[in-house]
């Protein structure tokens, strides 16, 4: 049987403005479609869940390698943002679609999910709507690994840090960055996070560090693992933590193993940063990614 992931999280148009002033234009983006590339890379299989504009051409993403039978056209806008980048990799979001027209397209409520058979992993890019919960029940009771990446700032209200941390008793794999931990936990040490993470019922905790890598903390073990960060050449870091989620997944799933897994999504994530845009999946790419999979398992240690 193959294995089979889907993404929820939308495509977004970037247009991105670089420290030095200079400019890239309309760049296919958004977090579900990074995520969904992420696991390609090691999946043939993987669809995601998106609304777009009439305008927008589909075809760009089945050129990517992603199925696109779950996609919609609908009569708002594609959701479209200034993409703020500086000399430390950090990025400054703007939207360029009114707030409305925004969250209608990215949020996904239960019955925009498909009946999928032998959905082997899902992942969400959670902003704290009360529908997350209702479709990880659904997808936790099929017996479907699920993973929840948190989208969230200062900004974020009470209301919505509380139906986050309520869907963690669905979790199988939590990947907060180190903003999440602050607004979420109120804990800036990565492994107190990770374990306060846990505490609330995910199996694994992946704490995204940028730079640094990521710090894995596994709660039936008790164990904390380092996740070295891989990068062989940098041209653009936007989408790179989503493909690592994505990455981690597809990893994960077969074996449930932490190295496995942790060098998927390393990888994943590395192969995203040589691009400006997502990667188009080939053949030779996955066959690449193989090759930097088995170079890169050794690095990645128990503390």
């Amino acid at each position: 049987m193959s294995e089979k992931y889907l993404a929820l999280g939308g495509i977004i148009i970037d247009d991105l403005v670089h420290e030095d002033g200079t400019t890239s234009m309309g760049v296919l983006g958004g977090g579900g479609l990074y995520a969904a590339l992420g696991s390609r890379i090691w999946s043939e299989d993987v669809c995601m869940v998106a609304r777009v504009g009439r305008d927008f051409n589909i075809t760009s993403i089945s050129e990517k390698g992603l199925r696109t039978e779950y996609i919609e056209l609908t009569s708002l806008p594609t959701p479209r943002a200034w993409q703020l980048l500086d000399s430390n990799d950090e990025r400054t979001q703007i939207p360029r679609v009114s707030a409305e027209d925004w969250y209608s397209q990215l949020v996904v409520e239960q019955h925009d999910i498909p009946d999928i058979s032998n959905l082997t992993g899902l992942h969400i890019l959670g902003r704290g709507s009360e529908a997350e919960y209702d479709i990880m029940s659904l997808y936790s009771k099929k017996g479907t690994t699920i993973s929840y990446e948190p989208v969230v700032d200062h900004n974020t209200d009470t209301k919505r840090i509380a139906a986050i941390i309520r869907c963690l008793r669905m979790v199988n794999i939590f990947s907060p960055d180190l903003l999440a931990c602050e607004v979420l936990a109120d804990v800036q040490d990565p492994t107190d996070a990770g374990r306060w993470f846990a505490e609330r019922g995910p199996q694994v905790v992946v704490l995204r560090m940028g730079k640094q890598g990521a710090m894995l903390y596994e709660s039936d073990h008790n164990e904390v693992w380092k996740i070295p960060s891989y990068a062989n050449r940098i041209i653009n870091t936007v989408g790179a933590g989503n493909a690592f989620c994505g990455g981690f997944l597809a990893g994960w799933c077969p074996n449930h193993d932490i190295s496995d897994a942790g060098a998927s999504a390393a990888i994943s994530a590395s192969i995203t940063m040589e691009n400006l845009g997502p990667p188009t999946v080939s053949v030779d790419l996955s066959e690449r990614a193989l090759e930097l999979h088995r170079q890169f398992v050794p690095r990645i240690s128990k503390q």
